[in-house]
């Protein structure tokens, strides 16, 4: 992984959870925010009791109602400064829906144009190849 990323090293987390928590910490501490957004059933929201903000003093904004995906209303919607939008895939808890590619792009294009200030690193380039790869062997 850290060849695909074009970094020296990669770090392995036992557990998503442990890994969602300190990407989220990481994003806030870069941005001076801490806020994200996210599902109402993201994992983080309902089986983590509270850890994000109880460990990391991190507040949550819950975007969509609870048996639909997020949408890119819902992300235009968010009044307040967030750190970063976490988008699980897929989304577990209603029934493993995953939203449309185009809903995808659309999102994170928005977000790139909104946050502009979000660091850019080798990480949106593994996203690129990601992006061509499934396009391959998804059309």
């Amino acid at each position: 992984m850290a060849d695909v990323l074009g970094k020296e090293a990669a770090v392995f987390f036992p557990s998503g959870t442990m890994a969602q928590q300190i990407a989220l910490r990481i994003w806030c501490d870069r941005k001076g925010i801490k806020r994200v957004a996210y599902h109402p059933l993201s994992h983080l929201e309902i089986h983590e009791e509270d850890g994000l903000k109880e460990l990391h003093q991190i507040e949550s904004i819950l975007l969509a109602d609870e048996d639909r995906l997020i949408r890119l209303e819902d992300v235009e919607g968010i009044d307040e400064e967030i750190s970063c939008l976490l988008l699980e895939l897929p989304q577990r808890e209603i029934g493993g829906q995953l939203p449309a590619y185009e809903e995808l792009e659309a999102i994170s294009s928005y977000c790139r144009d909104r946050y502009q200030n979000v660091p850019k690193d080798k990480l949106h380039s593994a996203l690129d190849w990601l992006d061509e790869e499934l396009r391959k062997h998804v059309n």
